[in-house]
């Protein structure tokens, strides 16, 4: 490699994405699933509820922050030239509007939208999968934003409850520190379980678990809270508007 590590290091951005080194990757992870030289045999993805919670700082950093009088501006370097499209439905009258809204369709374009999209092209492939949607209050988490509202000068709401990784100590079972309660111990059990019978089986369904159907037309998710249940995506109709902006 003829190009020294501290030029190269110029080149990445905040947010560094994949590289495509002709080797492991010949082309975008987008292409390669487009061309159907993926190989999953099942798929289990989802999002949470607020996932940019968690990552607000690091929005703000890369982008900037948003008030009443760049809003206009901001949505045009997300979402391209048709961004009044979303202007119209999301709009930023004041600053606490502005940025709460802004956050809203980052949580929707940045995870809501890719893995509505990853689960419509593996079904197209006729790969069974199984979207969640996690909304279910980290007690633990919780407990420690009603000390400490980090949101870095966005909306001015404390840090949320359910963002970027929160469905990870339920998933896996590390649960630490004593904050947790029972409610989250039951649907740690369930989630463990949905976990493990996918990794053997390729389908999460087991006795005693409540029915997690595979995606369909009806894009149903499995809502993982206190309550399990099939629900359509929060998202939905925000998907399909992110999505006008590129017909």
């Amino acid at each position: 490699r003829q190009i020294s590590a501290k030029k190269l290091t110029r080149y990445i951005k905040f947010f560094p994405g994949i590289t495509i080194d002709g080797y492991a990757l010949p082309k975008s992870v987008y292409e390669i699933y487009k061309d159907g030289e993926n190989h999953e045999e099942a798929l289990l993805n989802g999002y949470n509820k607020d996932e940019v919670g968690g990552l607000k700082l690091f929005i703000w950093l890369s982008r900037g922050r948003v008030n009443k009088k760049n809003y206009a501006k901001k949505l045009e370097e997300s979402f391209g030239k048709n961004y009044k499209i979303i202007e119209k439905e999301y709009p930023g009258n004041s600053t606490r509007e502005a940025q709460k809204n802004y956050e809203d369709l980052i949580n929707v374009a940045g995870f809501a939208h890719t893995h509505r999209n990853w689960s419509k092209m593996l079904k197209s492939q006729n790969v069974p999968v199984y979207e969640y949607y996690f909304s279910k209050e980290n007690t633990s988490e919780k407990k420690l934003n009603d000390g400490y509202p980090y949101t870095f000068g966005f909306t001015g709401v404390k840090g949320a409850d359910n963002k970027h990784g929160s469905e990870i100590p339920y998933a896996y079972g590390n649960m630490k520190g004593n904050s947790y309660t029972e409610d989250d111990f039951a649907l740690r059990k369930i989630m463990m379980s949905y976990w493990a019978n996918f990794a053997r089986y390729g389908n999460p369904n087991g006795e005693g678990l409540p029915n997690w159907e595979a995606y369909n037309k009806n894009e149903k998710v499995l809502n993982l809270s206190s309550s399990i249940k099939m629900i359509e995506d929060p998202n939905k109709d925000a998907c399909k508007l992110i999505e006008t902006l590129y017909e």
